[in-house]
């Protein structure tokens, strides 16, 4: 998720924005691997935050703008919340 975060897309373009999201994607099957099970609900979270997150680089793709660009941070924004439930919920089992 940091990856995200630090992406400068104005100064490294759309594929570096794209790298970080391959990375983040990978980590994320690995995560829903591990706790799909246990953690269904938190884990459904995580596949529909980062879908949107997809949908808002598409969006920024196809059509860059102020507006795209700031889906994108909110898509960021939202997956990191939907990152931090999973991870309070994993911590309360321990």
């Amino acid at each position: 998720m940091a990856d995200l975060g630090d992406v400068q897309v104005v100064e490294n373009g759309t594929a570096a924005l794209q790298s970080a999201v391959d990375s983040v994607k990978s980590d994320l099957d690995d995560v829903v691997d591990d706790a799909s099970s246990q953690f269904s609900t938190q884990v459904d979270d995580l596949r529909s935050g980062f879908d949107a997150l997809q949908a808002a680089i598409t969006a920024a793709v196809s059509a860059p703008s102020a507006q795209t660009l700031t889906a994108i941070s909110a898509s960021v924004s939202a997956l990191a919340d939907d990152v931090g439930s999973l991870a309070d919920g994993v911590a309360s089992t321990c």
